[in-house]
């Protein structure tokens, strides 16, 4: 299928807890389709305990931050899906182990997204809500991609910035909170990938598999101050394993950058879904 007959040119996958991520779901959508993502394939994990080697539970999440299961969530969660419809692709996402138990099983969602809907789109971002893609020189996105495209690169592999935990944050908008650590980029530090569809092959099934997703073809690390994603998940477990892979000493997010506030506007009339 060529790309002209695609329905899509840039979609985002993520597999989700809703619980966790309602709170923030509407500003991480109008981010998105604001910098020119077209469909997201959200896959609703719900009644996994999340991904079990990070030490999830059914109550809190990997960093141990609790996770509140108010019906009122589920309220607001089914009003965002009816207001942004025709952006989403909603699946529920509940494999099983061995012992029937709902697992959250991310390489495996994206096998099926591979099997399922790599007719419809160019690209796909497999990330996760906390991730927003971001470029300090202010290029559009999408035709920046549709060059990486013409130069036959198969995987775009983006580095990341580690800004404040947005559980942490106590502002409406997590991405207009500008504490940050800045860390020299790291090729082996939770990378994540932009796939040209056509060209993806699978994923390795032993952990890690959103990292190092496979191609046929070239895979390139982009420069980030043109492209890279900032992360909002430092918080004091991530602190200590940064300490222990960069040998620093930090006890905090430590710098700012206030770059994202040039987006602050594309909030500014939005009626977000508060119940």
């Amino acid at each position: 299928m060529s790309n002209n007959s695609k329905k899509y040119f840039l979609v985002f996958h993520t597999v989700f807890l809703p619980y966790e991520n309602v709170m923030w779901l509407e500003e991480f959508l109008i981010y998105y389709i604001n910098i020119g993502f077209e469909q997201f394939y959200l896959y609703d994990n719900t009644g996994s305990s999340g991904c079990i080697r990070d030490s999830s539970t059914n109550n809190k999440n990997k960093y141990g931050y609790e996770i509140i299961q108010d019906p009122i969530f589920r309220i607001k969660f089914e009003k965002i899906l009816q207001k942004y419809k025709k952006y989403i692709t909603y699946i529920v996402w509940q494999p099983t182990n061995n012992q029937g138990k709902i697992i959250y099983g991310q390489e495996l969602s994206i096998l099926h997204f591979k099997e399922n809907y790599t007719n419809e789109s160019v690209l796909c971002a497999f990330m996760d809500m906390d991730e927003f893609l971001f470029s300090e020189k202010n290029i559009n996105i999408i035709d920046y991609l549709k060059i990486k495209i013409k130069e036959n690169i198969s995987c775009i592999q983006l580095y990341q910035k580690k800004f404040k935990d947005r559980h942490e944050i106590k502002t409406k908008l997590i991405t207009q909170n500008y504490e940050c650590i800045n860390l020299p980029y790291k090729k082996n530090y939770g990378i994540k990938n932009i796939v040209v569809l056509d060209k993806m092959d699978g994923v390795p099934m032993n952990g890690g598999g959103i990292h190092n997703i496979f191609v046929s073809g070239k895979k390139q690390f982009i420069d980030p101050t043109l492209l890279r994603f900032n992360h909002y998940n430092t918080n004091p477990k991530q602190i200590w394993f940064i300490n222990k892979i960069y040998c620093t000493e930090l006890s905090s997010t430590t710098d700012i950058d206030d770059d994202m506030k040039k987006y602050k506007h594309i909030f500014s009339n939005i009626n977000f879904i508060m119940n």
